[in-house]
């Protein structure tokens, strides 16, 4: 019956194809300026530390109220194994609540020092209202490993 049929019209023209464009850092900071088009994936090159994730330019205006945000980062891991260990969004620093209760339960048996290995993020903003960072949670996973 033609009266089951719903239209599906999104808000956002993010998901356009599956190719999505890398940030490349040669270091230990990575700046994402964050788009609902692409470029929210940060590839660190060659760190010699541990990674901070620093993502700008999120809305803060009403149009994105109840919105999440999803970022990444990978890091190619060669000698000693790096992990992205500080978020902040619009230069408010958030503390990232990691899947398994903590950063060593998250990348327990997937961090190499020879790979790569990706830490996923989803930014989800509490209160609903998009006038301040400080309102999100960052809810970190790691998938790692890859040789």
């Amino acid at each position: 019956s033609s009266d089951l049929i719903t239209t599906l019209i999104p808000t956002q023209t993010r998901i356009q194809s599956a190719a999505e464009k890398l940030v490349r850092i040669n270091g230990n900071t990575v700046n994402i300026d964050f788009t609902t088009s692409g470029s929210n994936i940060g590839l660190c090159t060659n760190p010699t530390g541990d990674i901070t994730l620093n993502v700008t330019g999120i809305p803060t205006d009403s149009s994105f109220d109840n919105h999440s945000i999803l970022f990444s980062v990978i890091v190619n891991q060669t000698g000693t194994a790096r992990t992205c260990t500080a978020v902040t969004l619009n230069g408010v620093s958030r503390t990232i609540k990691w899947f398994g209760g903590s950063l060593s339960n998250a990348i327990s048996g997937v961090t190499t020092t020879s790979g790569y290995d990706l830490y996923n993020f989803t930014g989800i903003n509490t209160v609903g209202s998009a006038s301040t960072a400080s309102n999100y949670e960052v809810l970190g996973v790691v998938n790692g490993g890859f040789r």
